[in-house]
């Protein structure tokens, strides 16, 4: 009687045991990540500078959001549209950084925003990614004649917040929620 309730705790003893380490086993594992994701180049709040076609002008400027996890070279996140002021825009986007190039898609999830590709290159020399932004602008007919066409336009990604990287405009206040 007594071997057999020693043999019944062994078991219990070695299945709770086995729970308790694939527990711990598994939260090591998303710590390990987690510092990747954190140590990992891109990951942080960057600006997106929407250029015109002169140079040191812009259409736009949008605070982006990164996560990256340098194991897996993938790049995730949410683009947030900062100025022009009142402009209710946001992405979320996908893609792969390597060899100092970030390829990306993105798409809308609110307001009447685009979706299309984005491809840069690190700029040693201005410490920042410029590169395209890519999006077909569709005409109101779906004929095989349609004005549809493919535009391209200049980029450029910077570490750091649009309140830091353009000291000069005010930016409105975006809530935590939202970024």
């Amino acid at each position: 009687m007594e071997l057999q309730a020693f043999t019944i705790t062994g078991v219990v003893i070695t299945i709770i045991g086995g729970v308790v380490t694939a527990i711990i086993v598994q939260e090591l594992y998303k710590w390990k990540e987690k510092r990747i994701i954190m140590k990992s180049k891109l990951t942080g709040t960057w600006t997106l500078t929407i250029y015109t076609k002169y140079p040191d002008e812009y259409r736009a400027i949008d605070i982006v959001n990164c996560k990256h996890n340098a194991k897996t070279e993938h790049v995730s996140g949410k683009v947030i549209r900062s100025y022009p002021i009142g402009v209710d825009k946001q992405w979320e986007f996908s893609g792969r950084f390597r060899n100092n190039i970030i390829y990306l898609t993105y798409w809308p999830i609110r307001g009447t925003a685009s979706s299309g590709t984005i491809i840069m290159n690190f700029d040693e020399e201005k410490k920042e990614f410029l590169g395209k932004y890519m999006k077909y602008i569709f005409a109101a007919t779906d004929t095989i004649n349609s004005t549809n066409q493919l535009v391209n336009t200049d980029i450029g990604w910077k570490f750091g917040s649009p309140e830091k990287n353009y000291k000069s405009l005010s930016f409105p206040a975006i809530k935590k929620k939202d970024r």
